[in-house]
């Protein structure tokens, strides 16, 4: 079993009991409580991380050595949560037993083969010194971008030119280390999950890699979401 660590809202109960039913018995799930952008009353664990964190990209603003990010929107609550909610699972695989695990949201949706080919590839084909490697591109099944580079018979390094939406990532200790490094001494607070993992990624010349093709995919068929307030 892969450790599996899984992004819900307290209020999105629909979400987690869909994980609970239906998500692959290959995956060692554990649910982690995310930090909700729309609520007052998050754990003080949680608390304290976002503070550090939005003090840490109030900081980079203001930082001229860091290269400013290619949007300049302000974070809604929702996608600031959704950064959080990850650092706080980037510290999990920091600090946990394993060499990697799999950080996903709470809507995926799986191919048929999806147990199958995510054992042969961690058994058999998983790059070396690999930081991040892409599960899913959203809601697009079975990708295949013809600009990736093809390492091995099931993974290639990716296009990072172009951007894919993260809902379902393999990710190293190493890696782990990296993106929370990055999100604390780079980000400048005006970037969405997907978008500053790529950004940050190209900036500063860190390879991510994607299975070939992809195993799973985004589908949101719930009234409830973290982007928004419900």
């Amino acid at each position: 079993m892969i450790k599996t660590y899984v992004c819900n809202l307290e209020r999105c109960a629909d979400r987690k009991r869909y994980v609970l039913d239906t998500y692959p018995k290959v995956l060692d799930i554990e649910i982690i409580t995310a930090y909700d952008g729309y609520n007052e009353h998050n754990s003080p664990e949680l608390e304290k991380l976002a503070a550090k964190f939005k003090k840490s990209y109030e900081n980079n603003r203001d930082n001229q050595s860091i290269k400013k990010h290619f949007m300049l929107n302000p974070l809604s609550p929702g996608e600031f949560g959704c950064l959080v909610s990850f650092l706080s699972i980037l510290e999990r695989i920091i600090h946990g037993d394993e060499p990697y695990a799999i950080y996903t949201d709470d809507d995926i949706k799986f191919e048929g083969n999806f147990s199958e080919s995510l054992t042969k590839m961690i058994q058999n084909f998983l790059p070396e010194n690999f930081k991040i490697i892409y599960l899913t591109v959203g809601t697009e099944r079975n990708h295949f971008n013809a600009k990736n580079i093809r390492i091995n018979e099931m993974v290639s390094e990716r296009d990072i030119s172009t951007m894919h939406v993260d809902s379902m990532l393999l990710i190293s200790k190493k890696g782990a280390i990296i993106l929370y490094d990055l999100l604390f001494t780079k980000y400048k607070g005006c970037l969405g999950r997907d978008y500053a993992i790529n950004e940050l990624c190209k900036e500063y010349n860190h390879k991510t890699h994607i299975i070939y093709p992809t195993i799973a995919y985004c589908d949101n068929p719930f009234g409830t979401t973290i982007q928004i307030s419900n």
